[in-house]
């Protein structure tokens, strides 16, 4: 069964990197050099908080979903089995883009000059962006994840 702990510090540590990385987009697109320090720190918050998430997750996928009796079984066991076939085997995937994006990124924003490289402040922002949608999709992947958990427990 779900340990809390990891897995609702996972949720948290998720959300918050989407609303950080929302906060370092919204200061990239009004880029100068007094809000930049702003940004850089925006980042490097979101990423740790993004790193937090996929550490909190990675430990609960290897240490209690895949175990006998675990959620991945009872997942698999129930209606929504394909909760698991296609959300779970895709979020793995996703999480590991978005490990990538978050140190590209950090890179960009602490090693580039952004305010005076106009194409790479444009690629960072695009960058930024694909990380906010992509941290939703990975919420909503979560939500159908714990739905099919709830569904092979027999509730509604």
């Amino acid at each position: 069964m779900v340990e809390s702990f990891e897995i609702l510090g996972h949720a948290f540590f998720g959300v918050l990197a989407g609303f950080l990385f929302l906060w370092a987009f919204v200061e990239l697109l009004n880029l100068n050099e007094s809000n930049l320090k702003r940004a850089q720190w925006a980042t490097t918050l979101a990423s740790i908080s993004g790193y937090l998430g996929l550490i909190l997750g990675l430990s609960y996928y290897l240490n209690d979903y895949g175990k006998p009796g675990g959620d991945k079984s009872i997942i698999k066991g129930g209606d929504w089995d394909w909760a698991h076939g296609f959300f779970t085997e895709t979020k793995e995937h996703f999480a590991i883009m978005g490990f990538f994006l978050m140190i590209i990124i950090l890179l960009l924003v602490w090693r580039i000059d952004l305010v005076g490289n106009p194409k790479a402040k444009k690629m960072t922002i695009w960058l930024l962006g694909a990380l906010v949608i992509g941290t939703l999709i990975l919420e909503g992947y979560g939500a159908i994840i714990a739905f099919g958990l709830r569904i092979g427990l027999g509730g509604t």
